[in-house]
């Protein structure tokens, strides 16, 4: 738990995270995504009278002293991208009682549901209670909860919530209100794409192999193998895509935000292709163009909500299509009106319900984080050896003998 901010509003608040972006993260491999939507809430309230808790330090104050929220602050603010979906089911009933022993307004921003990609309805019949259960301990707080996009919208009126508000995904309101990106385009010679899915062979190899500049950004599906390659070699699950690609340099996967988006400043990315909506949104945050391959519900309703350029709204081909061609063919002046009005209407519902924050100044935030020690597996020797072995085929897979990765 940290505190932080200047008495500026009467108010004291209490931000509650599922993961820690307020110190570095070490063995941290669910999502890398997460941090990326965490870190922008929590930089909406940084210069605020703010108190950051993750979510187990919270229960365990609570289980030690019921009123210890509704003794100490004036309301909470949180965040759940996902909610309402059928693994978090009992999820929903649990956060909902925690909710009701806060005894403040709670409010939460850019809830979500989870469906197919044509937003099929059939998973409402299979939540509804404990999802109605939620919406309703978050109401008789005080508080509120705001959507992340239009069919979510859908699924909560079907429910009876007629009057939610849809924020959209908080992510990308941390670059302010002057946030824009250009239209003006690279040469095919300088063209250095950045890729996200689930895994690497989710993408047509033929990006891979035109465009030999181009690297794939993992979130979770092997970050452990990045931050332990001694767990690569003879593992039967890992594609030869991957092994490949990994020799050549070209994996990358971050358990840290700021990491991650050093590294995308640093090697010159200037176009974002993917599955992965976090993946695509810390592209478009250090403004790099990106198009969202749509998979599911929350891909899909983000990319509409935004304008973002997406594989529904354009039919492009990986197979028999080229990338360059689509990332000339994008224009981002929809994307660009459109963000200024849901940034001001985001503005304006914090605004409204009198919640103090700093939203469109998040530079004291990021700075603090740019001066934390952060673990970089890229100057770990010992990692990099052994990942060289691995690439070389000379590691033996004996694990009492691996060499221990330092950790800090």
């Amino acid at each position: 738990m940290i505190q932080n901010g200047q008495e500026k509003f009467n108010k004291k608040m209490l931000f509650v995270m599922h993961v820690d972006v307020i110190h570095p993260l070490i063995e941290f491999y669910n999502n890398s995504g997460d941090t990326v939507y965490f870190s922008a809430g929590a930089s909406f309230f940084w210069n605020q009278n703010v108190t950051y808790i993750l979510i187990s330090e919270l229960q365990k104050r609570l289980a030690e002293n019921k009123t210890w929220v509704k003794d100490n602050f004036d309301i909470v603010i949180m965040m759940e991208a996902c909610i309402f979906c059928e693994i978090y089911n009992t999820t929903m009933k649990e956060m909902g009682q925690l909710i009701k022993i806060f005894g403040v307004p709670t409010y939460v921003l850019g809830a979500g549901v989870h469906s197919p990609i044509d937003y099929s309805e059939e998973f409402l019949s299979k939540i509804s209670d404990n999802a109605k259960y939620y919406v309703d301990s978050v109401l008789s707080s005080g508080g509120t909860i705001t959507l992340r996009g239009n069919f979510t919208k859908h699924c909560l009126n079907i429910l009876g919530y007629k009057d939610l508000f849809v924020t959209g995904c908080p992510s990308l309101y941390i670059n302010g209100k002057n946030f824009s990106i250009s239209n003006q385009k690279v040469s095919i010679d300088t063209f250095r794409p950045m890729l996200s899915a689930s895994k690497v062979q989710d993408i047509n190899k033929k990006i891979y192999t035109k465009y030999p500049q181009s690297c794939y950004f993992d979130q979770d599906y092997y970050l452990k193998y990045m931050y332990h390659p001694e767990i690569i070699k003879n593992n039967k699950n890992i594609h030869p895509l991957f092994k490949k690609l990994y020799k050549q340099n070209r994996i990358f996967g971050y358990m840290n935000y700021i990491m991650w988006k050093r590294k995308i400043l640093k090697s010159n990315f200037n176009f974002s292709y993917g599955s992965r909506i976090h993946g695509n949104i810390i592209a478009l945050q250090q403004k790099i163009p990106a198009f969202v391959k749509i998979i599911d519900s929350r891909t899909r309703e983000i990319a509409e909500f935004y304008k973002i350029p997406n594989s529904i709204d354009i039919d492009y081909s990986e197979k028999n299509q080229d990338l360059y061609d689509l990332y000339k063919s994008l224009n981002y002046e929809e994307f660009n009106r459109n963000y200024l009005e849901k940034y001001n209407n985001f503005s304006k519902f914090l605004l409204d319900r009198d919640i103090p924050n700093n939203l469109g100044d998040s530079e004291n935030f990021i700075e603090y984080l740019n001066g934390l020690n952060y673990y970089d597996l890229e100057t770990d020797e010992s990692v990099q050896k052994i990942k060289e072995r691995v690439c070389n085929n000379n590691l033996l897979y004996n694990l009492k003998n691996i060499i221990n990765i330092k950790k800090h």
